[in-house]
């Protein structure tokens, strides 16, 4: 069976999803959904695609012709940033026969275009269960993969608790009244905050009030490994986790903490509708943390190994397929 997989290169996952199809009994052809990933593009890219016009249509122009004479089973399209609602009609005429699926892994008011371009689909899937009830997707969260999985419960932890995260505005200020909590609180934090390169930290800065006073020599400017997150999360006691504004779905870094028995302090309340949640475990930032909560005074209580298999990337990707 042969599958076709478009989606972004962001850290590793799209060699971790490809390898949960290839797991699942699939040969795999990827494709970016960008026909770039220099910088500039990428900016293009989201303030508006007509910029990348010419850019875009001969790449996908390559694409159908790579793929016009082989049979898919499935053709499996996770954000297709760049793609259009054209351009799935064209694929569905070189290939009649696919399933076309398609995932979102980000809220629709941040892409709004990916609603229309979600109607060419046989199936739209995503990780925002309001917008799965606003919209008409099915529901699936994102996933861990077997390697953030730990099974050592020990506390031999060198950070009290670690963020890693891409900065942007309506971040950075949550993310900072955390951590400084924390550390007036003696708390040891690892703290990791990137942003793609000093200039889009520079255009933060000029045009929103959360970066007005920020500090670049707080920014990180090189992404780190997946390996590297993994290790620092396997040092850390707590996650800290804040999603984008307007997000009500679970970032991916909740369930790679779940994976790796991790506590977690998040600012998103939906995280309560979860079975995995546990006050024990999951502490809700507002505004100020509550030393004396639950959360802080009690050990972790460990999740029951069925509840944390639905989170897996085995099912994710079993679900992705289900039906076909």
């Amino acid at each position: 069976m042969n599958l076709l997989f478009i989606g972004p290169k962001f850290y590793n996952y799209h060699e971790i999803i490809k390898n949960g199809f290839i797991k699942a009994g699939y040969e795999v052809d990827y494709y970016d959904d960008r026909p770039s990933t220099k910088y500039i593009d990428k900016v293009l890219l989201r303030l508006n695609k007509r910029f990348l016009t010419n850019k875009i249509n001969k790449y996908f122009n390559e694409i159908k012709r790579k793929v016009a004479n082989k049979y898919y089973s499935v053709i499996f399209v996770l954000y297709g940033q760049s793609f259009n609602s054209n351009m799935i009609r064209e694929l569905k005429e070189v290939s009649p026969k696919s399933k076309f699926i398609f995932y979102m892994y980000d809220p629709i008011c941040s892409m709004p275009d990916r609603l229309e371009f979600s109607k060419e689909f046989d199936r739209r899937l995503s990780f925002d269960y309001n917008d799965c009830e606003k919209y008409g997707f099915e529901f699936l969260p994102l996933f861990y993969s077997d390697d953030n999985l730990n099974n050592n419960l020990n506390n031999n932890f060198i950070y009290d608790a670690c963020y890693i995260g891409t900065m942007m505005p309506g971040k950075y200020i949550l993310v900072n009244k955390i951590i400084s909590q924390l550390e007036e609180h003696g708390f040891n934090v690892f703290d990791y905050q990137y942003i793609q390169s000093k200039s889009v930290a520079l255009f933060y800065k000029l045009k929103s009030d959360d970066f007005k006073n920020a500090n670049f020599s707080n920014f990180k400017y090189k992404r780190m490994t997946n390996q590297e997150c993994d290790n620092i999360v396997n040092d850390s006691k707590i996650v800290i986790d804040c999603p984008k504004e307007g997000q009500n779905g679970m970032t991916i870094r909740i369930f790679e903490a779940l994976a790796a028995n991790k506590k977690i302090i998040t600012t998103n309340e939906n995280i309560k509708k979860y079975d995995f949640y546990k006050p024990e475990n999951i502490y809700i930032f507002h505004d100020a943390i509550d030393f004396n909560d639950l959360f802080f005074k009690s050990e972790y209580v460990k999740i029951d190994k069925e509840i944390k298999e639905k989170y897996s990337l085995n099912h994710w990707i079993k679900e992705i397929l289900k039906g076909v």
